[in-house]
């Protein structure tokens, strides 16, 4: 990164590209303070910021690779910017800030990709796109009849930005790309002609740039940093994956494609952990435990299929229900998060409860209890709200 100092301001570049831009009267950055409210219910939120301050950090100091930011001259120093390598780190010298709105070099046209899994729009630019792990809802035009009912009825409504997985990056068609390492609530605001806005609700660790000649380098870059995705393994092209979720009577089902010479490489069973029976449906039994009484042997069914070139694909997601044998042992061994009286914290996710690791403590949740009969024969889990798991069977 290359910084240049300027009379009223700096630009900072990569790659003889230009990444963020200050002026005394076009400040990059800005802080303040909101009050959330925040309602979740079965799994969808409704989310609302009351933004008691929002103040431009119109005058910045330059000293070596820090850049210390204050409203005015002579006023406390509110934030400090690191440049280190190709990261900007984030430090507060103000402790009450808890919300940071960054804004940078945007360039007109240009296509901004990214947000994680993004289901309505490939292209985010002229859009506000709040990342925020949620249900996708029902639909995601809040505009129709259809989504009003939704939420009048269940609150369930979709909307264009819902998703399972957002991630707080983003790569531009000039070849840029921006991440914000922080777990708090975020948006990305691609609206503007001449900026990018990031606003994070918290005080982010830092935002780490890159820039390439290529689209190639450019993504290269980013899975060395957030993990390459390894080819699929071969057996998956053998045929089609067949999903069913009909208890023992998936088998049966499933000869009846082999029956008329479908080629079959997976038979994918969702409920392979039983089900649970609600006012409003039939939902999974969330204990990650081969359910006897809906799948009874199968272990030796498995195997079988193996034999026959046939691989068996689950489902699993980081909650556990708190009537089934895995929750005590998890919570004898610390792995839940705690509300504010240090008890273990439950999510209602109607007419049951639940309880969702947390994401702080992803190694000492893959150490998991003995007694957690993931079938050692399954090739593949599914799984939404984190990751999807392709790969060798669990050995141990």
């Amino acid at each position: 990164m290359n910084l240049e100092i300027l009379d009223n301001g700096f630009t900072l570049s990569m790659e003889c590209r230009a990444i963020l831009t200050h002026r005394t009267e076009n400040p990059c950055l800005f802080v303040g303070k909101g009050q959330e409210r925040m309602d979740m219910y079965r799994g969808n939120f409704d989310i609302e910021d009351y933004v008691v301050e929002c103040s431009p950090l119109t005058y910045a100091k330059v000293s070596g690779d820090e850049i210390a930011f204050s409203t005015a001259p002579g006023q406390p120093v509110r934030l400090v910017l690191t440049l280190k390598d190709n990261q900007i780190l984030f430090t507060a010298k103000d402790p009450s800030i808890n919300r940071v709105w960054f804004r940078l070099v945007a360039e007109e046209p240009e296509h901004v990709w990214g947000g994680g899994e993004q289901m309505s729009y490939f292209d985010m630019r002229g859009r506000r796109f709040p990342l925020w792990t949620s249900e996708p809802g029902a639909g995601r035009d809040k505009s129709t009849e259809i989504i009003w009912k939704a939420d009048v009825t269940g609150k369930s409504g979709g909307d264009y930005y819902n998703t399972n997985y957002p991630q707080p990056t983003y790569l531009t068609s000039s070849r840029i790309a921006v991440h914000v390492e922080s777990t708090a609530y975020s948006v990305f605001d691609f609206r503007n002609a001449d900026f990018h806005e990031i606003e994070i609700w918290a005080v982010p660790d830092r935002v780490e740039l890159s820039a390439a000649e290529t689209f190639v380098d450019l993504v290269g870059q980013l899975s060395t940093r957030f993990g390459r995705q390894p080819k699929a393994p071969d057996w998956v092209y053998g045929g089609a994956i067949i999903g069913l979720k009909d208890g023992e009577n998936s088998f049966t089902r499933l000869e009846n494609f082999r029956a008329v010479s479908v080629k079959v490489s997976g038979l994918w069973c969702e409920d392979w952990v039983g089900l649970r029976h609600t006012s409003f449906g039939a939902r999974l039994f969330w204990d990650w435990q081969a359910n006897e009484q809906r799948y009874p042997d199968l272990k030796q069914k498995i195997k079988a299929l193996r034999a026959e070139g046939i691989r068996f694909l689950g489902y699993v997601n980081p909650y556990l229900c708190v009537d089934g044998p895995l929750f005590p042992i998890a919570e004898a061994a610390g792995y839940f998060a705690t509300n504010e009286d240090g008890e273990t914290a439950l999510v209602d996710f109607g007419e049951y409860l639940r309880w969702k690791r947390p994401v702080q403590h992803p190694a000492r949740w893959r150490r998991r209890p003995k007694s957690s009969a993931v079938l050692s024969p399954i090739s593949s889990l599914t799984a939404n709200h984190e990751l999807v798991v392709i790969g060798v069977p669990h050995k141990s």
